[in-house]
């Protein structure tokens, strides 16, 4: 997400001692990975893990960095081995020819993750080099190994061949009503889901074209809204916005609106910026005001435990949460990242 003021700034090395999380995973050692520690920049965008399990950091100011468990390696703007467009760093995604696609302000490079440098793809019926050195607003891969890429009011889907380079790709126009957009391969098909002219609409192939067709009238709820994750978990479609957090059914149609309320199991913020799936089955909401763990036997939200106390004292605004097995990772606005294990 965009910058967002922060009233209250804190160092947060005075509170790690006071720091312990509920258990979750398995684990509750905390490893904090900011500035101090050899990241470019505490503003985290998102974090990814690839193939080979190295870890990067998309930071908004300071770029680009791969973590391997013991320090960061830095491919911001200005790094001598490899030209990336800027330090203004959104998402990333691989391939599955290791490549690694990295959404930046300024556009999109794509990393041979064999050589780490820029990757030489050949595409077909389309001018690669100039898509790419268009304003990005994030990347995506889907189920059936598609990359979409969306740029300006533009969203476009490649598929590739064995060699992997691009065979055939599709483009439509999308309209966002904020600079940060999120999509989902929620049927698991190739098409996706994601919020355009204020709606929430399903962008599929058919007939050779990229179309947008509308979703449920339920979800009507949302108009206007600022979707910023979209993910299927038990049947349901939860989808993340700064109103609350949204449960559909596209079975039954049927919606649940989850916001802050002033009784015991509310979500702690209706800003809801991320969600994940912890590797014992918990869906984990990030927001302005920490993590939360929704309980799926009584439909309510507990704040994970960083302590909540001194979270919500120092401003936890999460932006991102990675899962892996036995480990959880917290990007936030302007602590850097936090690593529970």
């Amino acid at each position: 997400m965009r910058p967002v003021i922060v009233a209250i700034a804190c160092i947060l090395c005075l509170y790690i001692p006071t720091l312990k999380a509920q258990t979750l995973d398995g684990g509750s050692n905390l490893t904090v990975l900011d500035m101090h520690a050899g990241l470019p920049h505490n503003f985290v965008n998102d974090i990814y893990e690839d193939s080979r399990g190295f870890v990067w950091v998309a930071t908004y100011g300071g770029g680009l960095a791969r973590y391997d468990g013991y320090g960061f390696m830095y491919l911001g703007f200005g790094n001598r081995n490899i030209s990336l467009h800027s330090n203004s760093c959104r998402h990333m995604v691989e391939d599955k020819f290791n490549r690694l696609w990295v959404s930046f302000d300024e556009g999109t490079d794509v990393i041979d993750l064999n050589t780490y440098q820029k990757a030489d793809i050949k595409s077909k019926g389309i001018d690669l080099q100039k898509i790419l050195n268009q304003a990005s607003a994030t990347v995506y891969r889907d189920s059936k190994d598609n990359i979409w890429l969306l740029l300006g009011n533009l969203i476009y889907r490649s598929s590739f061949d064995e060699a992997g380079n691009i065979n055939e790709t599709y483009k439509t126009q999308y309209s966002s009503n904020t600079p940060d957009v999120t999509l989902c391969d929620v049927d698991g098909d190739g098409s996706v889901w994601m919020s355009s002219e204020g709606r929430m609409k399903h962008f599929v192939v058919e007939n050779a074209t990229l179309t947008a067709k509308e979703l449920s009238p339920q979800l009507l709820a949302l108009s206007n809204a600022y979707v910023t994750n979209i993910m299927k978990y038990r049947g349901d479609v939860w989808i993340s916005t700064n109103i609350g957090l949204f449960r559909f059914n596209p079975i039954t149609n049927a919606i649940r609106h989850y916001s802050k309320e002033s009784s015991n199991g509310s979500i702690s913020n209706s800003y809801v910026t991320c969600l994940a799936i912890s590797s014992d089955g918990k869906l984990l909401v990030g927001t302005l005001g920490g993590v939360n763990i929704y309980d799926v036997v009584t439909d309510k939200f507990s704040l994970w435990d960083i302590s909540a106390s001194v979270a919500q004292s120092r401003g936890d605004f999460v932006h991102c949460i990675l899962v892996r097995p036995g480990a959880v990772w917290v990007g936030t606005e302007s602590a850097g990242v936090f690593r529970f294990s």
